[in-house]
């Protein structure tokens, strides 16, 4: 799968091909599947809404954006407006608040990891702000680069540097706060590259409901 062919498929869409537009997002569906899992009860609904905004939007896709980074993009927006909705059914809160609260709903035995490194790992990663939790599964899980990352997160390229360091800095602080064994926390801020980037691999596997 490439951009190129992305492209192919997008100007047959846009040019009346319906075929070509279910390819082009079942293509994508797995990385759509993975940005929403576990931040969600209903994450068919905010697919479904993604895919939605693709269609209405498809002829202002950028030349120079890769047709995923743009997906991502509006799968953001989406998940946005999920989370504000959610905070105002039950109290004002800013969204910041809420986006840390939010994700936390993938427990500590929930988590789908199998190594107890990835499973820490997540634990520390559903304590940080959602901007910067999305930063870090771009960056890691998606391979995106950084001003790829800022065409999705909606931010000058400058600042992703800052905001990935941010991201990290805050990271292995909350792995060193949490409850385990200090072998366990040593080994995982030792790894932590590896593991992030291994974490991807899992993250649509079903999940362990023996912890």
């Amino acid at each position: 799968m490439t951009e190129g062919d992305d492209r192919e498929l997008l100007e047959a869409w846009r040019g009346g091909d319906e075929r070509a537009g279910s390819a082009l997002v079942r293509r994508h569906f797995v990385t759509l599947s993975r940005f929403f899992a576990r931040r969600s009860d209903a994450p068919a609904d905010l697919m479904q809404q993604t895919m939605l905004g693709c269609v209405r939007s498809r002829d202002r896709v950028p030349d120079d954006v890769p047709f995923r980074v743009y997906l991502l993009g509006i799968a953001r927006r989406v998940l946005l407006h999920h989370y504000r909705g959610r905070a105002r059914r039950t109290r004002p809160a800013a969204l910041e608040e809420a986006d840390a609260r939010l994700p936390s709903a993938a427990s500590p035995s929930r988590v789908l990891a199998q190594a107890e490194e990835q499973r820490l790992l997540l634990r520390a990663m559903r304590t940080l702000p959602l901007e910067l939790q999305l930063a870090l599964e771009l960056y890691y899980w998606e391979q995106l680069k950084f001003h790829e990352i800022a065409a999705v997160l909606e931010i000058p390229a400058g600042t992703v540097k800052s905001r990935m360091s941010r991201a990290r800095r805050l990271l292995r602080e909350r792995i060193a706060g949490l409850e385990a064994s200090e072998a366990l926390r040593r080994s995982t801020l030792d790894n932590f590259e590896r593991w992030a980037r291994s974490i991807r691999d899992r993250a649509l596997a079903p999940e362990d409901e023996s912890r």
